[in-house]
This record gives C-alpha cells, sequence and structure tokens, in this order.
C-alpha cells in the first residue's frame, strides 16, 4: 500500500450507515497516520492519505454504523475494492463471509415528553 490508495466497499444491508461524511469521524489506527473516509448510500470509501509503512496490517476505526438489531449474522460486506491513488484498480476481493453478528440483542428505549 502507499500514500493515496483508496478501500473501498459496500455494508451489509443489516447495517445503517454514517448520515454523512463528517459523521464517520474516522481515525487510524494501525499504520495509518492520515485517512479521509467518503459514502456515498451504503458505499464506504477510503483513502490511505498517508502510512506509516508500505506493508503489514492496516486499520481504522469509523464511527456511527448502526449494527443490527437482530443477533441473526448480517448478510456480506460486498464489492472489496482497492486502487491507487490515480483510480487504477488493484485489488478486487470475490464475495467474502465477512459478516457482522451482534452477542446480545438491541436494546429497546423509548422516551416520551408528558
Amino acid at each position: 500500500m502507499m500514500d493515496g490508495d483508496k478501500v473501498s466497499f459496500v455494508l451489509p444491508q443489516e447495517l445503517t450507515p454514517p448520515t454523512n461524511s463528517s459523521a464517520m469521524n474516522c481515525t487510524g489506527v494501525t499504520n495509518v497516520q492520515n485517512l479521509t473516509c467518503s459514502i456515498n448510500g451504503t458505499t464506504i470509501t477510503v483513502e490511505l492519505t498517508k502510512l506509516s509503512a508500505a506493508t503489514g496490517a492496516f486499520s481504522w476505526t469509523i464511527s456511527n454504523i448502526k449494527n443490527p438489531a437482530s443477533t441473526l449474522t448480517s448478510s456480506s460486506f460486498t464489492n472489496i475494492k482497492v486502487s491507487d491513488k490515480n483510480n487504477y484498480l488493484a485489488l478486487v476481493l470475490k464475495p467474502t463471509l465477512i459478516t457482522v453478528t451482534n452477542q446480545q440483542p438491541a436494546m429497546i428505549q423509548t422516551y416520551s415528553i408528558v
């Protein structure tokens, strides 16, 4: 991987995406010093603008993606692609078994104004 490379993927339909790019609050974790995230519908694109290393593991966090309300396993993440800074496609992953499973059901809370 090099500075400027991009990773994009489509969220499983059971997940609720952030409302906009600024709500994603993307943060580099492993070997990612700076990044930019954007969203278009359920497609997330992460641009790795500054990397600490060219090889090894790369990780980041994205806020405000809502998990499914069920403990059932979600469908898979799809359309996972890696492209370079000139948008040349470097890698496409076949449909994967990357899914989301909640270990506990979501809690429903009711609020009312009396």
